[in-house]
């Protein structure tokens, strides 16, 4: 069973995910930076690094759709590091520990 984001009803076509399917490899790449992984993470680098340096020449190389793993599943959940507060704690101190969970729950609003 293959996993569809509900987000991919709007951004992406079936006519589009049957394309990607069915393209055949590109061959040989000649580029500056190769991310493997088209998820979140992935996607956000590339966006990063193309904005820091435009002229770079940037590969994404992914198994299946971009954004449609793990990172397709999120939900769109974004949770604090209240749930991390005394782990926190041991790491950076009670100060920065409380720093960073208000920080975190501030970026929520």
């Amino acid at each position: 069973m293959r996993f569809q984001p509900f987000w991919f009803d709007e951004a992406i076509t079936q006519a589009d995910i049957e394309a990607a399917a069915s393209a055949p490899p590109h061959g040989a790449l000649d580029t500056q930076v190769c991310i493997i992984g088209g998820g979140f993470t992935g996607l956000w680098t590339a966006i990063t690094l193309k904005k820091q340096k435009p002229e770079l020449n940037i590969a994404i190389i992914e198994k299946d759709l971009c954004g449609q793993g793990a990172s397709g599943r999120n939900g769109g959940a974004m949770l604090t590091w209240s749930t991390k507060f005394a782990s926190l704690i041991k790491e950076f101190g009670l100060e920065q520990a409380c720093f960073l969970v208000r920080q975190s729950e501030r970026g929520r609003s």
